[in-house]
């Protein structure tokens, strides 16, 4: 009873956090749409600004999820490979839950493809850019800074955006699929 008492009490934390990501990095949907996620434009235009000097307006980007493999029948190179292929004269922005393994994957490749992750994105103001939200709510949503820059970058890439495919892609990829 004790440890269900434990995991219940950590649960409701978490979900209490998802639940203040949601209001706080989320605009209001329509009634009628309970389905849909809208990111706050103020959010998005912060993320976009601070991509355009490295990305410009034109980039693909890819999600590959390292750490954690649901299957047998995903092959991370063979996504790399494909990524990689697609319209080299642009950018290619490149998230991952494990970004050097991922980075490893792409020199394995060998393409002269050039390839952005959110390390070459000017680090003051990725650790700036929610400043603009109040103290509380800036403390609540740090946690999830890093993987907002992610997702709303790979959202708004031009034409090309590769996710994690095996037999269930990964939530991550999923989101960003949706919004897209």
């Amino acid at each position: 009873l004790k440890t269900t008492t434990i995991i219940a009490s950590k649960l409701s934390r978490y979900e209490d956090e998802l639940l203040e990501l949601g209001v706080m990095f989320h605009a209001a949907t329509p009634e009628t749409c309970m389905c849909a996620i809208r990111y706050r434009d103020d959010l998005v235009e912060r993320v976009r600004a601070l991509g355009t000097p490295v990305l410009g307006t034109e980039y693909d980007a890819l999600h590959l999820r390292i750490t954690e493999v649901f299957g047998r029948s995903w092959d991370p190179a063979s996504t790399v490979r494909a990524a990689l292929a697609a319209n080299t004269s642009r950018l290619l922005y490149v998230a991952s839950d494990n970004l050097d393994k991922a980075l490893e994957l792409i020199r394995a490749a060998g393409s002269p493809r050039r390839v952005v992750t959110r390390r070459d994105l000017d680090a003051q103001r990725v650790a700036d850019v929610l400043d603009y939200l109040p103290l509380a709510e800036r403390r609540r949503g740090e946690f999830m800074r890093e993987l907002l820059v992610d997702v709303l970058t790979c959202v708004h890439a031009t034409d090309f955006f590769r996710g994690d495919r095996y037999q269930v892609k990964t939530t991550f990829s999923n989101h960003i699929e949706d919004q897209r």
